[in-house]
């Protein structure tokens, strides 16, 4: 097993951090660190590159495959992880693994546990891509209330006359609920209300008076919220307490005209009962950027 003076494979939260390279390449300068060979996954945002190169030598992972073996990572001291995933083994078997890092705040596809026990440093970036992830929800939701994706391939298909069975929807005046009440929880919030819907939150870890101070409406329950919500959008980690936590019957309870988007976790949607609620139209839509498992079969 590696061997470090570092006990425990702490979680960073480097705030207010603009790239993982910057948290990346501090929490190495404070270990002392002299020289460090990252191997991010896939090339990332050319700023962030730059400031990763001017710290270390850089090189870039690139093959098809999401998972990161130990035969990826033999020769390097720090791992940027975006969507890729590292298992136990990789982490355990690196000879020279000192740190990964993971945009985001989400950790659930590194094994924390692993590198506890290697003494390998664990660092993410919560703030890093909090308003990118939240336009993305906005996105995905004027999409669906414009049909752009259904008139967009009509289209390209040389069928024209679907002008004239425009299905799109306004979004100002329409309820959308959020589960979830973190750093993109909370943009989003600011967003949609900028855009004229009425935003009503749910968070177990916020208090509902809280939510109200700031100008949200509160609810007492995930039922409720769904229940009443014209747009559910998640914004939750994925963990024991939430997966699948949207399910048949939280589905079941879903305004029949409403729309569910996910750009949190894969995972914390039963994907199946989703396939069954929008066969039976229990639902009208639902937009995911998110996937139990990653990368998706063509369909």
């Amino acid at each position: 097993m590696k061997k470090s003076k570092y006990t425990d494979a702490r979680i960073s939260y480097a705030l207010q951090q603009a790239e993982t390279g910057t948290a990346v390449a501090e929490a190495c300068r404070t270990m002392g660190f002299p020289e460090i060979t990252f191997h991010p996954w896939r090339k990332k945002h050319s700023d962030g590159m730059k400031i990763l190169e001017k710290e270390a030598q850089v090189s870039v992972l690139d093959k098809k495959a999401l998972e990161i073996t130990r035969e990826d990572i033999t020769e390097q001291d720090g791992v940027i992880v975006r969507i890729g995933t590292m298992d136990r083994n990789a982490i355990l078997e690196s000879k020279r693994l000192k740190v990964i890092g993971r945009p985001g705040v989400g950790f659930d596809n590194i094994d924390v546990q692993a590198a506890t026990e290697a003494g390998v440093l664990v660092v993410v970036t919560p703030n890093a891509n909090t308003l990118s992830v939240a336009e993305h929800t906005i996105a995905l939701i004027l999409t669906f209330a414009k049909d752009i994706h259904y008139c967009d391939r009509a289209i390209r298909q040389g069928r024209f006359e679907v002008r004239s069975r425009y299905r799109a929807f306004e979004i100002q005046g329409k309820k959308i609920g959020l589960m979830g009440f973190g750093h993109i929880g909370r943009e989003t919030a600011r967003l949609s209300k900028a855009l004229g819907m009425d935003v009503q939150v749910y968070d177990p870890l916020v208090p509902t008076a809280d939510i109200e101070a700031i100008g949200y409406g509160g609810c007492d329950s995930l039922s409720d919220l769904l229940e009443t919500s014209d747009i559910v959008s998640l914004h939750i980690p994925l963990n024991n307490e939430t997966r699948n936590l949207i399910g048949r019957g939280e589905l079941g309870i879903m305004k029949k005209d409403s729309l569910l988007v996910n750009c949190a976790r894969g995972g914390t949607v039963d994907e199946d009962a989703l396939r069954e609620a929008l066969e039976t139209h229990g639902i009208a839509g639902a937009a995911l950027d998110v996937f139990a498992r990653e990368p998706v079969a063509a369909s």
